[in-house]
C-alpha cells in the first residue's frame, strides 16, 4: 500500500480528493480487520493451502 501527502488541490476538486480519502479510510479498515483476525486465529488464518495448477 502506498501512503502519500494527500492534499486538496484546485486543480482536482473537492470530489476526487473526497473519493481518494474515503477509498484510503476503506483500505485502512481492512488492514485493522485483517490485524485483528491474525491475533485472534494466530498463524493458521496466514496459512490457506494453494492449490497447484496442472501445467
Amino acid at each position: 500500500m502506498k501512503f502519500t501527502l494527500i492534499k486538496l488541490t484546485i486543480m482536482k476538486g473537492v470530489r476526487d480528493h473526497i473519493n481518494k480519502m474515503r477509498d484510503l479510510a476503506a483500505r485502512l479498515r481492512a488492514l485493522e480487520e485483517e490485524a485483528r483476525l491474525i491475533l485472534d486465529m494466530g498463524e493458521s488464518a496466514l496459512t490457506v493451502p494453494q492449490e497447484k495448477k496442472a501445467v
